[in-house]
């Protein structure tokens, strides 16, 4: 279980926009294809407005994603008080900004009305991803973008926030390739040795053998001389 770090530059515009939004904690960020996994992730963002109408808050995955997210709890606090900024709507999984069609995003809306201007706010999510599957390691943006009643829109995108790592790989196990200690039978009854000798062994035990039998081409030369000394001798007997 890992923790992200980071602070991202922000886009903004408007007058006055929310801004500053830095992304200060995301957990599991590193994780095995197919998984499914708890994750929280935590941002600051400035000047949200305090006026009482509410405004939108998107957090926004790959569309890998779509019917993958569920969302558990939220809250924001105001950074200075610690006073909890009300949500004035529910979270729910929803087409985000980029307008693509595909439920991808929760989107949390929140209204404070406060007898000053804007909220340097703090917010924690809780949510869950069934990650995708994937063949190779890939790496997936999260982007967070605050539409803001008042002061206008400001987004940022943690570039390669979550890493989905490949499972399953096969590894090279002794045996599988033709080093081992496995045997393997030939076809005509006797075993041939699989660990990457070229058989020359097997033919030095083969004449062994051969050598001790006593039907091999030596011993019929022996034979012959011994037939022959036999016949001289009983030559020399009758003269």
């Amino acid at each position: 279980m890992g923790v992200l770090l980071i602070a991202i530059g922000v886009a903004t515009s408007g007058v006055v926009a929310a801004s500053g939004i830095t992304v200060t904690e995301l957990t599991n960020e590193d994780v095995q294809s197919g998984q499914s996994a708890t994750h929280t992730l935590s941002f600051e963002a400035d000047g949200v407005s305090a006026d009482g109408t509410a405004d939108a808050v998107y957090v926004e995955f790959p569309n890998a994603y779509a019917d993958n997210l569920s969302f558990s709890t939220v809250s924001f606090v105001n950074r200075s008080s610690g006073a909890t900024i009300p949500v004035s709507s529910s979270t729910n999984i929803v087409d985000g900004p980029d307008g693509d069609g595909v439920r991808e995003t929760l989107r949390t809306k929140v209204s404070h009305d406060a007898d000053y201007a804007t909220d340097d706010i703090s917010a924690t999510y809780e949510f869950g991803l069934s990650h995708p599957a994937v063949m190779e390691t890939t790496q997936y943006d999260v982007s967070i973008e605050i539409v803001d009643s008042e002061t206008g829109n400001a987004s940022t995108t943690v570039q390669d926030a979550i890493t989905v790592r490949p499972t399953g790989v096969e590894t090279t196990t002794d045996g599988d390739d033709g080093m081992g200690s496995e045997t393997e039978t030939d076809g005509m009854g006797s075993e041939t040795d699989t660990n990457g000798m070229d058989g020359d062994d097997g033919e030095t035990a083969g004449d062994t053998s051969e050598s001790g039998s006593g039907s091999g081409p030596g011993f019929g030369a022996v034979a012959a001389i011994l037939a022959f000394i036999s016949s001289v001798a009983l030559l020399v007997r009758r003269s």
